[in-house]
């Protein structure tokens, strides 16, 4: 048999295939960027974690963390060595799902550290994130227009901008990149440029996770409408782990003081935005799904505790999976802290991004605050 190297075996393979000729079942999510099922690594995978991401051929299990490329993949799977994997892949050797096999394979234990757990652990990405992440939100800030454009549009104040970090992707970002071969190659491992070299986030809204002044996740929301007759996602994130967005804005504000006597856990990107830009008794972090990851649900409690043990206020959005979504995501937290319920329901209004453009969105929000706290100590 022919020895191909390794850059020719990942050519000659297609990442999902591999994992659903194992076993692993796979769906495409809306962006169609990504396929999603149970990880095959850990056990009790309730709702699906693991991801397959299309554009880079990587994996990545919210769950438990495991990640890699094919090869990793294989080894893991079938417990065999590097050499195996490649020998496997390239002659199209599938390993028979023994029980032997099944005994050999160590179950991985789901993220027992929080992200992150304290200053400073992040990815190993955050350096080059920061820089992006720097250019957007300047960006943003020095570009008039299309700020009271965002405010008219979204409810956004510059307050949000500035206190989120918010920023655009303009597409100039692209000549600095690529003057550096390393920097390139690793912003299109990330998902921050694509294979051709273009931003994958244009014209987009850019929400990032800023832990202590280092940028280690974000994801980019549409602005404009889509040309007709083109299909273009409403948000575009990175091939990264995605964390609990607003945990570092929720640290920071522990550390400077401020008033906190509930955690308000929202669905959405936007929403997070919106709740953090008034002055409110809370912190706000967003699930950026209607699901949490065991990674997401270990920062929760953490977050909690840090806090004193504060309640956490759970607000999805208000259609039916986001009414599913919460009653999981009670009973997913009610067993590890009796500080958990729903915040009291806010008339007309699908979700807490919507308070944004309503005249009385922050008074109906404080409100709605009021009177779950209230109850909670009555």
């Amino acid at each position: 048999m022919e020895h191909l190297s390794v850059d020719q075996v990942k050519a000659s393979v297609r990442i999902e295939d591999v994992v659903r000729r194992r076993g692993v079942m796979l769906r495409a999510n809306g962006s169609g960027e990504r396929l999603e099922g149970h990880c095959p690594f850990h056990p009790f995978d309730e709702t699906p974690s693991f991801n397959v991401y299309i554009t880079t051929q990587r994996y990545h299990c919210f769950g438990c963390g495991a990640d890699g490329d094919v090869i990793d993949f294989v080894q893991t799977f079938e417990v065999c060595s590097f050499q195996e994997a490649l020998h496997r892949l390239s002659g199209n050797i599938i390993a028979l799902p023994t029980a032997q096999l099944a005994r050999l394979r160590t179950p991985r234990q789901v993220l027992p550290v929080p992200f992150p757990l304290q200053s400073g652990v992040g990815t190993d990405h955050d350096e080059l994130l920061t820089i992006v992440q720097r250019r957007y939100h300047q960006t943003l800030l020095t570009h008039a227009t299309l700020s009271e454009e965002i405010v008219r549009a979204r409810g956004i104040t510059q307050e949000g901008i500035r206190r989120c970090e918010l920023g655009y992707a303009d597409g100039t970002l692209v000549a600095e990149l690529l003057s550096n071969p390393e920097r390139q190659q690793e912003a299109q491992k990330i998902g921050v440029l694509s294979a051709t070299g273009r931003e994958r986030m244009w014209q987009r809204l850019i929400l990032p996770e800023c832990v202590d002044g280092q940028c280690c996740w974000m994801i980019g929301r549409t602005l404009f409408q889509p040309i007709r007759g083109t299909r273009s996602p409403k948000y575009l994130g990175l091939s990264l782990s995605k964390p609990l967005l607003g945990y570092g804005l929720a640290l920071k504000r522990i550390r400077e003081r401020h008033l906190i006597r509930a955690i308000l856990i929202v669905e959405g990107a936007i929403d997070y935005v919106i709740a953090s830009q008034w002055e409110l008794p809370i912190v706000c972090v967003a699930l950026v799904g209607t699901h949490a990851s065991m990674r997401q649900l270990v920062t929760l409690l953490d977050l909690q505790q840090r806090t004193n043990s504060v309640p956490l206020l759970i607000s999805l959005d208000a259609d039916a999976a986001g009414r599913q979504a919460s009653s999981h995501l009670l009973a997913q937290l009610s067993p590890r802290t009796a500080a958990v319920r729903e915040l009291a329901p806010i008339a007309s209004v699908k979700d807490i991004g919507d308070l944004g453009m309503h005249p009385q969105g922050y008074p109906l929000l404080k409100t709605a605050i009021e009177q779950t706290l209230s109850t909670e100590t009555s």
